[in-house]
């Protein structure tokens, strides 16, 4: 990805974007195992939860973070 934006020469490269993204989902597949945890509990437990968290915080505004919101997950 293009990310300095003055540099005129750089180009969106999609073959090579679509290799970071296996590769970050590679790191974060191991990450999630070393932390002993299950695809379900990523994806239908944990995932879910802080979702709930998320509509939570657009719901009020979000105009103060509290570092205490998702420590339930």
């Amino acid at each position: 990805m293009p990310w300095k934006w003055w540099a005129k020469y750089q180009k969106f490269d999609g073959q090579n974007a679509r290799v970071e993204v296996v590769d970050l989902f590679h790191f974060l597949i191991s990450l999630a195992q070393v932390l002993d945890m299950s695809a379900d509990d990523v994806f239908c437990r944990l995932r879910q939860k802080k979702n709930e968290v998320n509509f939570k915080r657009q719901n009020s505004g979000y105009t103060a973070k509290d570092e205490h919101d998702s420590k339930h997950i």
